[in-house]
């Protein structure tokens, strides 16, 4: 992630699951712990997740100087002004159900924060 982009690296845990008789994780690597990432290294390659531009997307190890939970955190997912980090869900949602999206935000030590829009959207294909 450049810093000198206006955008920001953002902090995200996804978690979809339904809250029926039993949990069920519906995203894949929500913690994005694949790939294996050295410190400082980004990637826009993954399994699970897809990026809507290479550079301004994907999975990120942040250094300690960038987060001061560093020892808590591997690998964060990361989204820069109009990029997408997306994921297609393998399972069929129930109209009958409840399901939770949680997401963590977080901003790095070394941007500056800016006004940010987060959106967290399900989009249904029939």
């Amino acid at each position: 992630m450049k810093k000198s982009k206006l955008s920001l690296g953002i902090t995200l845990a996804l978690c979809l699951s339904s809250t029926q008789a039993f949990s069920q994780e519906l995203v894949s690597d929500g913690q994005f712990s694949a790939p294996s990432l050295q410190e400082a290294q980004t990637s826009s390659e993954s399994t699970h997740w897809q990026v809507s531009s290479i550079d301004d997307a994907g999975i990120f190890n942040p250094t300690s100087s960038q987060y001061l939970s560093h020892d808590t955190i591997n690998n964060i997912g990361f989204v820069n002004a109009g990029a997408k980090l997306s994921q297609s869900l393998h399972t069929a949602l129930d109209m009958q159900s409840t399901y939770t999206i949680s997401a963590k935000v977080g901003w790095r030590n070394d941007s500056d924060a800016y006004n940010l829009k987060l959106v967290l959207g399900l989009m249904a294909n029939s």
